[in-house]
């Protein structure tokens, strides 16, 4: 007997590429599996070759999922342009990138360099890059410094590595502002007098102008230096600021004399029973401004501290409460010893049923979303958990009930 197959071809769909490039310039950035979503049934081979013919440029982050048109880019001075993270370079791959990026350094770069350059990571791609001889490296120390595979450019780049041009009047200027701003006052103050020491550059007046502060600032510096007269472990003398509250009123209980139309006292430590800000506010209306960190502060020297009540405080218990928990046992025991059933039930919190949050956590690849308010109009129902145990016979059953009496 003989079996005749036939094939019948599925007609993929067919789209002009000035489509595709209609779209792109819609969503700027778009991916194979948006194209086959959007455009129809194509195969990923048909749309990478619509791409191509579009003159479209993969992504060199997120293994080149990503595709735009170089009209949309904006590249910055390394030719790298990045669009809601996803970054593209104008020599294409991360491969051919970080060759360009070596090249065109004037003393070779290292691996952090370049990651903080393109923004990934790059020690599998340099690695690479060493393999295959498109790039070459020197070990300093701990860490790789990447040379161009170019012996003519590597040549210059070791010499520039070696010795370095010397600064132009324009690069120290900037040099010295980035300083500056980093020092803080001391630092600042005891800089601007060294500068003003150094010959050629015009005193004080001269260095005040240049460096933007004030003349007697720079003097004071040359004067500390010189004589040595400056705090090297600190930036202002001891002494130096406004003067705590505690010292301005040595008896902590005075600044809170004027608080007692709430709890009948005067003191500070009457005080503790509010919240902070509330202290600080009505000593402010009684004429003594105190703000909140110095109320917490002198609250926390005489030994309070915030804290929460306790339930410590037990009444008096009945003379005969022990006893019912007694007779429960003793019949307990007789039934058990009679053989006879012995049913122990308990029920548990009703709980809404529906999409709402509860307690606990389970593995997922993502949170699982839930209503931001527990309202009971949105519930389907309100479970009621409840169980029934026959401690005689060691079985039990566990019962949902749906109604307030419920029952199995």
């Amino acid at each position: 007997m003989m079996c005749i197959t036939s094939h019948v071809s599925i007609p993929r769909a067919t789209f002009p590429v000035q489509t595709l490039v209609d779209l792109i310039r819609e969503r700027i950035v778009i991916t194979v599996v948006e194209i086959q979503e959007l455009l129809g049934p194509v195969s990923a081979v048909t749309a990478k070759r619509k791409l191509a013919a579009a003159g479209c440029r993969s992504s060199y982050s997120h293994k080149g999922r990503y595709y735009t048109l170089d009209e949309l880019t904006d590249y910055d001075a390394h030719g790298l342009w990045s669009y809601q993270g996803i970054r593209f370079s104008r020599n294409g791959r991360l491969t051919a990138t970080l060759v360009d990026l070596v090249d065109q350094a004037s003393a070779g770069l290292f691996a952090c360099d370049l990651k903080e350059i393109v923004k990934i990571e790059v020690f599998v791609a340099l690695n690479q890059l060493v393999r295959t001889g498109r790039l070459s490296r020197v070990r300093i120390e701990d860490r790789y410094l990447y040379f161009s595979s170019n012996k003519a450019i590597r040549r210059c780049q070791r010499r520039h590595r070696a010795h370095p041009p010397p600064a132009t009047n324009e690069t120290f200027e900037q040099a010295r502002q980035d300083l500056l701003t980093i020092l803080d006052e001391r630092q600042r103050r005891l800089f601007a007098g060294m500068e003003s020491l150094r010959p050629g550059n015009g005193g004080d007046r001269l260095v005040a102008d240049r460096l933007g502060m004030a003349r007697a600032t720079v003097t004071k510096g040359r004067k500390q230096l010189l004589s040595g007269d400056y705090e090297r472990h600190r930036i202002r003398k001891p002494g130096g600021g406004r003067k705590r509250a505690e010292k301005k009123r040595p008896d902590p209980d005075s600044l809170g004399a004027h608080h007692g139309r709430r709890h009948g006292g005067g003191s500070l430590q009457r005080t503790a029973m509010d919240a902070s800000y509330h202290a600080g506010g009505r000593l402010g209306a009684a004429g003594k401004r105190h703000y909140r960190r110095t109320v917490c502060r002198i609250l926390k020297a005489l030994g309070y501290a915030l804290r929460v009540n306790h339930k410590k405080l037990a009444g008096a218990s009945h003379p005969d409460r022990n006893r019912q928990f007694d007779r429960i046992a003793e019949l307990r025991a007789r039934a058990l010893n009679m053989r006879q059933p012995l049913v122990s039930v308990d029920t548990k919190k009703k709980e809404l049923t529906g999409c709402f949050r509860n307690a606990g956590t389970c593995w997922r690849r993502a949170p699982k979303l839930v209503n931001d308010h527990d309202f009971r109009s949105q519930a389907e129902g309100r479970a009621i958990p409840y169980g029934l145990y026959d401690l005689q016979a060691n079985t039990g059953a566990f019962y949902v009930g749906l109604i307030r009496r419920s029952s199995p």
